[in-house]
């Protein structure tokens, strides 16, 4: 993965991390019953997890970049 991909890819993050803070005000419409709130933390829960796997994938890919650096 070069610069430009790796500048993408945060771009996404970025992008997907706005969406999910958008949908936090939308609780406070919700009747909070258990139902919806499992739902939502479902939800979240799974935006949550693609956000770190690829925050992990950049990582790696520039810790790697960096040691074939030598640096």
């Amino acid at each position: 993965m070069n610069n430009e991909e790796i500048i993408a890819n945060l771009k996404t993050l970025k992008n997907s991390i706005e969406l999910e803070k958008m949908t936090l005000p939308s609780l406070q419409h919700e009747e909070l019953n258990e139902e919806n709130i499992n739902k939502f933390v479902d939800t979240m829960t799974r935006a949550f997890n693609n956000d770190i796997i690829l925050l992990n994938n950049i990582v790696a890919i520039i810790e790697s970049k960096s040691e074939k650096d030598g640096k």
